[in-house]
């Protein structure tokens, strides 16, 4: 867990706003969070909740519409060329395909080492010293180096992801669904690795997924986000245990064996609905079993539970529920 009060990375009111020819698609909406050092934040949802948006808006990867990203002290917000590019250095991305994200044409070495070169950190030699060191780290053969890509598996393919992430030794990693394109054996192996990574280098992670059960295995906190926005949050194990949104409990109810307490199958009514057309008032009362007429005039706001405060929800009649 964190060791100080001060967040490491501080987002508010971020939003984004894609226009794609006369529609707005509001793929982010008003997210506010703080991520301390040593701690991983999961990020939730179904697909198309805005989840990927909003770490590739951390990392400045697409920019945000509105909001404010503070990094360790610095206003990222508006910075631009050789300072933005220094920041980035201690940011890095583990991406979802971990084929895609590496290039076929060159060496495991070469990519691995593409940040320290990018970066122009260390001798030729050093470099080469580190890229072995990175492939011990994530058991990797020591003869890797000098293969492709395509000679790996998926789960090889994305510790090369996770090798070329930890190779500058960054402050904060946004692992964006790095094992859902993996089969579940692999994935366990890759989700170990991570946690025995962030424990042996006291890791900053946010970590993006729509598997609960990994979420729950892997982070400190957890953010739930439906349609752009956050529905809850809070520490992993009281959201697991105690989830208060109608959302959060759907999809924990989809998982009747995560946590300590049995849930019945809570099935969801519609489809998610678009971005382009949100609904008024809270997102989620177009599927929502408890809405009534108030959520479809009034966004909810996120609220504390409890006298802790830990947990917070974006829900009119939490209480009543």
């Amino acid at each position: 867990m964190h060791e100080s009060t001060s967040p490491l990375l501080s987002i508010e009111g971020m939003g984004k706003i894609f226009t794609v020819g006369k529609q707005s698609i509001h793929a982010v909406q008003d997210v506010s969070l703080n991520i301390h050092r040593g701690e991983i934040v999961g990020i939730v949802g179904e697909s198309g909740s805005g989840k990927t948006t909003l770490g590739r808006c951390v990392l400045r990867l697409t920019e945000p519409t509105q909001g404010s990203i503070q990094f360790d002290g610095i206003n990222l917000t508006h910075l631009e060329g050789i300072p933005l590019r220094h920041m980035r250095r201690r940011m890095q991305m583990i991406f979802q395909d971990p084929y895609a994200s590496l290039n076929p044409r060159m060496t495991v070495e070469n990519i691995i080492a593409e940040p320290l070169n990018i970066h122009q950190i260390g001798t030729a030699t050093e470099r080469h010293e580190r890229v072995s060191a990175l492939l011990k780290e994530v058991d990797l053969p020591p003869d890797s180096g000098a293969r492709y890509p395509h000679e790996f598996s998926g789960g090889q393919r994305q510790r090369i992801g996770i090798a070329r992430a930890l190779a500058i030794k960054p402050d904060l990693i946004v692992a964006d669904e790095p094992v859902s394109a993996l089969d579940v054996s692999i994935q366990a192996q890759v989700v170990n690795l991570l946690k025995d990574l962030q424990e042996r280098y006291h890791l900053t992670m946010l970590f993006i997924s729509h598997d609960l059960n990994v979420v729950n295995f892997l982070c400190d906190r957890v953010v739930v986000m439906y349609l752009g926005r956050v529905m809850e949050s809070g520490p992993a194990q009281s959201i697991s245990n105690r989830p208060t949104h109608p959302y959060t409990q759907a999809l924990l109810s989809a998982n009747p064996h995560l946590g300590s307490v049995k849930r019945q199958r809570i099935a969801l009514s519609g489809d998610l609905p678009s971005p382009a057309h949100p609904p008024s008032g809270c997102v989620f009362r177009t599927r929502c079993p408890f809405a009534k007429a108030r959520c479809s005039e009034e966004i909810p706001q996120l609220r504390q539970v409890g006298e802790a405060g830990e947990q917070q929800v974006a829900c009119h009649f939490f209480e009543q529920l």
